[in-house]
């Protein structure tokens, strides 16, 4: 491969191997960082992403599987981007390997006892973003904060779903809204989670990540528009948001 010939977020991608050498489970070290800017900058990916997907792969098959947040993390942004310069199909053609094998990491990882509860989170969203999930393979880490950007289905007030400890609620947006009343809606936990909200619960039990498992009825559940007073479902309002 002539990553000379490849394009990143700066231009082009001939210090990618240099960085990809310098890969390690320490997800704090600042070559994610530079690995991050360069190949999924503020989402959009290049040519580059996609050829450094095998090392990502690599690294992560080489490491424990409580190690491989970045590697997995990077390689599940690249691929849940719809912001691509060029071809995705282009990119993507002769991968499938590489991507199975991800997902395969990322299954094992995800239920690893002891983990962080943000790196649970970040392999909880790359799992599904292997699987194509476009909505919660995409904007599951928001749950790192508990603060997901929203929208109303119905009359489209931009909201924020706001997860907690015992109250979860829609509130309007105060950046869309900066002078609405700080009204909240709460929102009712569903018994009703579906495919998506069962395997995150089951992820999460076995993980040890009970407080995560605790908020996923909330995730899945239904609250009120504080504007139009009409309840939606939580993960419409989310999606509805763009």
């Amino acid at each position: 491969m002539v990553w000379g010939r490849l394009n990143h977020a700066y231009g082009l991608a001939d210090d990618v191997p240099d960085l990809l050498a310098r890969m390690s489970p320490d997800a704090g070290r600042e070559v994610w960082d530079e690995l991050a800017s360069r190949l999924c900058h503020q989402g959009t990916v290049y040519s580059a992403s996609f050829a450094a997907l095998p090392a990502l792969e690599e690294a992560a098959r080489g490491w424990r599987p409580a190690e491989r947040v970045a590697p997995l993390m990077l390689a599940a942004h690249i691929l849940a981007s719809d912001d691509v310069e060029g071809s995705r199909d282009h990119y993507v053609t002769g991968l499938e390997p590489i991507v199975e094998s991800l997902h395969a990491l990322a299954l094992e990882s995800v239920v690893s006892p002891g983990l962080h509860r943000d790196d649970f989170i970040y392999l909880a969203e790359s799992v599904l973003a292997f699987e194509g999930d476009a909505l919660w393979g995409r904007r599951l880490e928001e749950l790192v904060s508990g603060v997901f950007s929203a929208a109303c289905p119905n009359c489209r007030a931009a909201l924020t779903v706001e997860l907690g400890e015992g109250v979860s609620f829609f509130a309007f947006d105060p950046w869309h809204h900066p002078d609405a009343e700080p009204y909240r809606s709460p929102i009712s936990p569903s018994p009703e989670l579906g495919e998506v909200g069962r395997r995150l619960t089951e992820w999460a039990l076995a993980a040890e990540q009970r407080e995560v498992a605790a908020q996923i009825p909330y995730l899945f559940g239904r609250g009120r528009c504080p504007s139009c007073d009409i309840e939606s479902p939580v993960p419409e309002a989310i999606a509805a948001q763009t």
